[in-house]
């Protein structure tokens, strides 16, 4: 996995989640990278696939969480994770 890319969505939770512990771990079973942020409201979940992350590089992928206005969404609905992939964003169930 590129860093550049990996730290493209770090960089941008890290910039708009201040002061909150982000835990980055890959999942083989779901080829994503999770980003679980530890916040005062609550941990919230993003999980961004391996071929999303394959498929652009860093500055399209700063840009697209910016543009999808991630942050918002990972705020307004805590009890789901919020996905991204090459179709786009969708929210799924955390277990």
């Amino acid at each position: 996995m590129d860093e550049q890319r990996l730290g493209a969505v770090m960089q941008h939770l890290d910039e708009n989640f201040p002061h909150c512990d982000i835990v980055e771990t890959h999942n083989l079973s779901s080829d994503a990278i999770s980003f679980k942020i530890a916040h005062e409201r609550g941990s919230f979940l993003l999980k961004v696939s391996d071929e999303f992350l394959d498929n652009n590089d860093s500055e399209r992928i700063s840009d697209f969480l910016r543009q999808s206005d991630i942050t918002n969404l990972l705020l307004q609905h805590p009890d789901l994770g919020v996905l991204v992939t090459n179709d786009g964003v969708t929210y799924f169930q955390r277990s």
